[in-house]
Order: structure tokens, then sequence, then C-alpha cells
């Protein structure tokens, strides 16, 4: 073999060989190495969806605010950041157990971790729960941290949950509507609260709809022990005077505080004098609207109206449109009856194959606007 300056020996290129495969090999090595896992949870909180879509894994220690042992919902905290981790093992844990979590996380409303491992390193005191206010949850500023709230409570019941009686509480704070789901089936406990002053301590989650768009906020709460009553109600409930049904609006009496928005999308559907559907991208709201004003299916539009949740699902009322007479039509998108069922496409504008079996025309809720057709159909997977 040659160089610039001239031959190179056998014995040389014979040193140079295992030196070269030793530095291609630690290279390789190196490619194939799995990713180094996050070990604190100030690092695991700071990942953004994209990122928990890699799947990255983790190791952190964080102490129990909540589990739920037979559906393995568990969260834990570390100084002020906290998550939700989904276990995949049996493991038996209380607030303020000190754990090892392992695990891979997953993309959702907010990422979380997907454990395969929690070790139990030992027993410590609950922490203390956070005051925490209706802007602060709603705004999702609290997100999976243990927080305390204070308000009366509205309704009080016997639930299921995975096929488990547990008690649900909806609470009127200061700002709206909490619920909280509490680890007991206590029926006799629930009387007492309707119309009591209360302080509920619960790590704190949203409630969401079939595309993760949070429609409230959930307190889970680990026994009655962590609901407090403040102040009893003045009487019972069921001790009030009976009201003709006639004349229960005498007693409405509404603060409503909340500002208006604007919203803006393409339109796929419309009712005059009832409501409106707006589409931009991946996400859709139902408009509830009284304007009859003429609407183009497929327009760029604004809406501006207040924000609500009617039946589970995110609403726009007392709403006024505006097209911009933009035409940019969206293309439906395929759907299968389980993504309809799980509401995974709810408002959006889809295409579904099936049989058509029944087709019935009828009145339109608003008489003044016709008659409509009303179709059924039977999928193929139905």
């Amino acid at each position: 073999m040659y160089s610039d300056s001239g031959m190179i020996s056998v014995f040389s290129l014979n040193k140079l060989l295992p030196a070269v495969a030793i530095l291609l090999g630690s290279a390789l090595a190196a490619w194939a190495a799995p990713p180094a896992p996050l070990t604190t949870l100030s690092a695991v909180h700071d990942l953004t969806n994209d990122q928990a879509r890699q799947n990255p894994p983790v190791a952190f220690e964080a102490t129990v605010t909540y589990f739920r042992d037979y559906e393995k919902t568990l969260f834990v905290q570390d100084g002020d950041n906290a998550i939700y981790v989904q276990l995949t093992t049996q493991v038996k844990l209380v607030p303020g157990d000190r754990v090892l979590i392992r695990g891979t996380m997953r993309p959702s409303f907010r990422p979380f971790v997907l454990s395969n491992n929690a070790t139990l390193l030992h027993h410590g005191a609950p922490l203390k729960p956070l005051p925490a206010t209706f802007d602060e949850l709603i705004r999702v500023q609290r997100d999976c941290r243990l927080v305390k709230v204070t308000g009366v409570v509205r309704t009080a019941d016997l639930a299921l949950s995975s096929r488990r009686q547990t008690s649900t509480l909806r609470i009127l704070v200061d700002g709206g509507y909490t619920d909280a789901t509490i680890d007991s089936d206590d029926a006799n406990a629930l009387k007492d609260l309707l119309d009591a002053e209360v302080e509920v301590t619960g790590a704190v989650s949203g409630r969401f709809d079939g595309k993760m768009q949070q429609t409230g906020i959930l307190l889970h709460v680990s026994s009655l022990a962590d609901v407090k009553i403040l102040k009893r109600a003045g009487a019972s409930p069921w001790s009030l005077p009976a009201t003709p049904m006639d004349m229960i609006l005498a007693n409405l009496h509404v603060k409503d505080l909340t500002p208006r928005v604007r919203v803006h999308g393409t339109i796929t559907y419309y009712q005059p004098g009832l409501a409106v559907v707006l589409q931009s991208g991946s996400k859709s709201l139902w408009i509830s609207t009284q304007s009859l004003a003429p609407l183009r299916i497929g327009d760029e539009a604004d809406a501006t109206g207040f924000p609500n949740v009617e039946d589970g699902f995110l609403t726009l009322t007392n709403a006024e449109i505006h097209d911009t007479l933009s035409y940019a039509p969206i293309s439906p998108q395929p759907a299968t009856r389980q993504d309809l069922t799980a509401s995974k496409h709810a408002f959006d504008l889809v295409s579904v194959d099936g049989q058509v079996v029944t087709a019935i025309r009828q009145v339109s809720r608003l008489r003044q606007f016709g008659q409509g057709v009303k179709w059924r159909f039977c999928s193929p997977t139905a």
C-alpha cells in the first residue's frame, strides 16, 4: 500500500485495523443504546406531547397523593410538580408513600406515565394540599396537584366506577362547579352533605370528551375524611316547603361573570335559529345561536358568544355569527362506528359507510324551516 510519502508497511496496517474496529464498535454501541431515563419529576413534567410520543423512559421518585388500586390510577407529586401515572402492575400504596416510578411517557391532554414498575421506598406523612381557586383549576394551572377547594355541595350521590360503588359530589365554588369522586360507598354520609359548605382535598384532573378536550374539573378524593364540613345546611332539603312546578323560576338567581370569546373556523353545519358548527383542523365546536342570517356551508366564519358545557360537550352559547364569505370547504374524515360511539369525532365533518335501513321524513324542530329526512344506517361493524 502507498501514501503520499511512500509505502506503508503491513505491520503498521495490522496495528491500525484493530483500533479502527474498536472505534466503529463503540460508535455502533452508542447508536444502539437506549436513551437514558429521565430521573426527576421536574424533567418529566416539562415534556411536551410531541416529546411524549417518542415514549422516553423515566425513573423518578415522588410522593403518592392519590391511588385507586382496582383501576391502578395513581397521582404522584414532588415539590411543585405532579403527574398522572397509569400502572400496569399490582401494588399497594397509600397517600404519603414515597415511590420510585419506572415506565415510559405517553401523550394525552397532558403527558402521563405508563408504568410497569412502582416500587415503595418508604411510608411517609401525606402532603399538605395547596388552596386552589376555580380559575386556577379550569385553566389547568394546578394539574395533578394535591389541592383543597371550598364550596357548597349541590349534589351528593353514589355512582359506579369500574363496577365499584363510589361517591360523587358536585360543588359550587367561587367561579363555577367542581366535581369530586370519593372512594367511599357510604350512602348515609352523603345525606348530611347537601347544601353544606365543605372543604375538599384531592388530586385534581379534568373531565374530558372523546377528543380529550377538557369539559370540567374533577377531584380524586381518597376518603370521606378528606371532605370537611365547614358549615352544615340551615335546613334539610327534604323539609323545604313544596314549590308549585310552574313557580320554580321564582327562585332563580344567577350571577354570571363569564366573558365573551370569539372563535374562527369553517361552517360545516347550519340550522337557522338553532345552531352552527365551526371546524378548524381537528377542532370543532357546537354553537347555539338564534341567528337566521343566510350562511353558506364551507365558508370561513367568526362566532362570538359565551363558553359552556352541555351534556359533556364544549359549546358556545348565546352566539352571533359573521360569515366572511371566504370559501374554504373541509373534506370529511372517514369514521368508523367505534369512532363515533367513542365521540372521537364529536361535531367533526365525517363520512361513514353503511346500509340504509330506515328513512323517515319528519318535521324539523323549528317548524318554520320545513321538513327534513331522518336516516338510520347499519354499519358493517354494527
